[in-house]
Formats: structure tokens, C-alpha cells, sequence
């Protein structure tokens, strides 16, 4: 377990300082007690900030109320008319700044990301009498100072119009990442990350152990090199998926999708029926809002797929039938056909995930956030070699748990900390019968690839399992 904290220092803010020094020996009471759980973890909250001046004369507004709309986030410039809003959660916002005697101003369409600083500054006008307030667009291109590596930061409004169906197909399209691979390196040199938490697979250093829908991300954020002090176990890339939240507005989506595949290659895709509408079944569902408003929030996402490759394999084996060709001798060659000739589709997958997640603010300051994730599934993969005898293979099945809590308080406008811990428990196997002894396992003397180079009977025989807990 880890405890991210972030200070910011201005002119003028030493009594803040001292204050926060009192509150430093309690602090390192929490550290001690949870920092030593375990794995690195890794804030998920972003920082605005910048200066409010008069805009005839440049001179700075000490005391400026700078607001995001519709947030309980703020904060009051200082003497040089810094002002900074720390642990804003990834999104898009809007931002007020007034003044008394100056017009008021709001810049709309703010992109925080997370782990970065959006720099925004407010020029008000001078007003004998209240004015109108001045709106204005943020600019979608921000120079991020405090930016020392290549990172990309992909939101949902922008995944939501690309043509992608998960994360990794996000991460696949920035540049320098070709099919999981970042700036040429290994799949095993990538840490994955969610809310902060690591989620790479334990056991082989590569990949998942826990992945979220693309549905259920606020916000990608994909480092390509040069990392901060703050990350480790990675030499190629890091990629932080971001879950969403609920809040006080209810959303909801539900969508069901059947499709097939449409060809006039009959002779390749054999078997494919352009009637057979359930060859492919997506089904999604999604629902969040306030369980009391201001206090508590739910977010539910639900994704069941049921899918089959466009390449069929024809029964005409069966995994107890026995054939010889290994003989130039025709006349030895034999074959026992017990098939029924039906098509089967050789590749295929069946999964469910869900995510739920809570969020508590339990005070003005102090947020709770429980996140669910459950990621399910089991299928095959496409096998030429057992195109004529689909059946004795082994299927591929797996499912993960995990469980994860965070805090995140504010001790004051300049301090901060979150403390974070996960549980997760995965199961995975490949097998033909669950039961290593099973009695339908069959000998090695019906395997036959002699011939024209396809099975005409035999069953796979390997048996893995494995179980991880972190």
C-alpha cells in the first residue's frame, strides 16, 4: 500500500506551511502503517492552475474566488495572484473567476488530466457597476510545463467517437506502440495500471491480470519513456486506465448487438450462413447516478459477449477414430469416419465483465471510493490442423476478482493524500475434461497427422492451471 501526497509552495504561504508541519507528524503515523502493504500506487487526480489579473494593467487580484462549476473545487488567489485547485478528478470542466469591482469570467471546457497541471489564467475588466459575465473557450492545445515525458492522455468524449471496442485498442493507436509493443520493447516491459494500482500480471510480468471496458474508462493515460521518480517495473511504457464515477445526474446506456459475416467465398469460409444473425452477440449495459445526492454515488457497467470466428471446421472425425496414410501403398490406406459432417465454428469466445464502483464524500474534504472489477471468459482459438475434427480440444478458460479501496483526503487548498489498497484473486486453465484422470481421455494411438496434414482423430492432453492472488 502506498500514500501519494502532493504540497504546493507560493509566496506568502508560510503560516499554510507551518500549519501543514503540525499535521506532518500525524501524516507519517498513516505512512508508516500502510505504506508497507505493497505495490507501487499512483495518484489519479489532476491540478489547475495559473493567475488572476487586471486586464487594463496586468496587475495581479490577490483574493480572486476561482470556482469549477459545479464542484465544491476552489480556491482564492494569492498577493501575486497565484492560485492553484489540486485533486480534481479527469474530465472536462468549466472555470469562473470573480472579483468585486470586475466583471466576472468563466472559461468553459477545461481538460484536466490525470497526474497533470492545466495552466489557465483570467484577465477581468474593471466594472463601476456588475457586468455581464465574459465566457470564453479553453484551448483544446495546452503547453503542460510540468510535462517531462511522452505521454498521451486519451478522455472518453474522445474515445467515444474512435473506432475502438477496449483500451488496448486506445493504446494501440498512439504513436510509437504497435501491437502492445511500446517503442519496440517487449510486451513484459509495460506496466498496466488502474485508478493508480498496478494490475500486471503477476505471474508472467506481461499483460493483465484485470482489465476495465473502454465504457467503464474516464481517462487513458499512456507514457511512452523517460518516467517519473514515482513509477517502476517498467522499461517501455506505462498505461493508466482511469475508471469513471458516478454523480449527482443520472446516465444511463444499454445497446444489443447481433451480427454475421457476409461473403462470397463459400469455398473458403465454409459453413457460413447469412441467416445465422447470433454468430456474433455483444450486449451492454451501463447505469450511474447519486444514491443520496451530494453524498453518494454508484456507477454499473456490464458487457456480455458471445462470439464466433468467420472460419468453421466440419465434423467428419471424431477423436476415437483411427486413419493411416503414413504409406505411399493406397491400398493400406485407411480411414474411420464416425462425423455427422456438421460445421463448428473453430474459433470462438464467450465473456462477461462487470465494474461497479461507490463513491462516498463523506466530508468537504474526505472521499471514499470501493471498486468491483469481474472479468470472465472461456473459448478457442482457431486450429487448422483440426479443421475436419473440432472436437477433443482443449478450451481456455479463466476469471478474475478484484477488490480495491481509496481514500483520498485534503488536509488543506496546498495538501493532500491518498491512500490505496487492492485484492485481486485470478483462476485460469486449459484442459479438454477438468478431471486430470478422467476416463474419456483417450490413448495416444488415435493421433493421426499423418497424410494430407490434418487430425483425423486424438485429443489434446494438456492440462494447466494456475491461481494467482495479490
Amino acid at each position: 500500500m502506498y500514500i501519494k501526497t502532493e504540497n504546493e509552495k507560493f509566496k506568502g504561504n508560510k503560516g499554510k506551511n507551518m500549519k501543514n508541519l503540525k499535521l506532518f507528524s500525524s501524516i507519517l503515523v498513516v505512512f508508516a502503517l500502510l505504506a508497507l502493504g505493497g505495490d507501487q500506487l499512483y495518484a489519479q487526480a489532476g491540478k489547475i492552475s495559473g493567475k488572476v489579473l487586471d486586464s487594463s494593467n496586468s496587475e495581479p487580484l490577490p483574493g480572486a474566488n476561482v470556482t469549477v462549476v459545479g464542484t465544491s473545487y476552489g480556491a482564492a488567489a494569492s498577493m501575486e495572484g497565484d492560485f492553484y485547485i489540486l485533486n480534481i478528478p479527469p474530465g472536462t470542466y468549466d472555470l469562473r473567476a470573480q472579483f468585486m469591482g470586475y466583471d466576472a469570467m468563466m472559461v468553459k471546457q477545461i481538460t484536466v488530466n490525470v497526474n497533470r497541471t492545466t495552466e489557465v489564467d483570467f484577465r477581468l475588466k474593471p466594472a463601476v457597476i456588475e457586468g455581464q459575465e465574459v465566457v470564453v473557450e479553453a484551448s483544446k492545445v495546452v503547453q503542460k510545463k510540468d510535462q517531462t515525458s511522452s505521454i498521451r492522455n486519451v478522455g472518453s468524449e474522445t474515445m467515444n467517437i474512435l473506432p475502438v471496442e477496449s483500451v488496448g485498442s486506445v493504446v494501440n493507436l498512439q504513436a510509437g506502440v504497435v501491437a502492445g509493443h511500446f517503442r519496440g520493447g517487449r510486451f513484459n516491459e509495460v506496466n498496466y495500471l488502474i485508478d493508480g494500482m498496478q494490475v500486471t500480471d503477476a505471474l508472467s510480468s506481461s499483460g493483465q491480470s484485470v482489465s476495465l471496458q473502454a465504457d467503464a474508462v474516464e481517462e487513458v493515460e499512456v507514457i511512452k519513456g523517460t518516467f517519473n521518480a514515482e513509477y517502476g517495473r517498467a522499461m517501455s511504457g506505462i498505461v493508466n486506465a482511469i475508471s469513471k464515477s458516478g454523480s449527482n445526474a443520472f446516465h444511463g446506456a444499454a445497446s444489443a448487438l447481433l451480427g454475421n459475416y457476409l461473403t462470397t467465398h463459400d469455398d473458403i469460409y465454409i459453413g457460413v450462413r447469412p441467416e445465422e444473425i447470433t454468430r456474433r452477440q455483444d450486449y451492454k449495459f451501463q447505469l450511474s447516478g447519486p444514491v443520496f445526492r451530494d453524498k453518494l454515488y454508484f456507477f454499473i457497467d456490464f458487457r456480455h459477449e458471445d462470439n464466433k470466428d468467420v472460419y468453421n471446421a466440419v465434423r467428419y472425425f471424431l477423436p476415437d477414430d483411427i486413419s493411416f496414410y503414413n504409406t505411399d501403398d493406397v491400398n493400406r490406406w485407411y480411414s474411420q469416419r464416425s462425423g455427422d459432417s456438421s460445421y463448428v465454428a473453430s474459433g470462438w469466445g464467450v465473456g462477461t465483465d462487470v465494474t461497479a464502483k461507490l463513491t462516498l464524500n463523506a466530508t468537504k474534504n474526505l472521499k471514499m471510493q470501493g471498486l468491483y472489477i469481474y472479468n470472465t471468459g472461456e473459448g478457442q482459438g482457431y486450429s487448422h490442423y483440426n479443421k475436419y475434427k473440432p472436437d477433443g480440444r482443449s478450451i481456455g478458460k479463466g476469471n478474475t476478482h478484484m477488490f480495491a479501496l481509496t481514500v483520498n483526503h485534503m488536509l488543506s487548498s496546498s495538501f493532500f493524500y491518498e491512500a490505496k489498497a487492492k485484492y485481486s484473486d485470478g483462476y485460469g486453465s486449459s484442459y479438454v475434461y477438468s478431471n486430470p484422470l478422467d476416463p474419456r481421455y483417450i490413448s495416444d494411438r488415435f493421433d493421426s497427422g499423418t497424410g494430407p496434414g490434418f487430425a483425423f482423430g486424438g485429443m489434446d492432453r494438456n492440462y494447466n492451471i494456475r491461481n494467482t492472488y495479490e
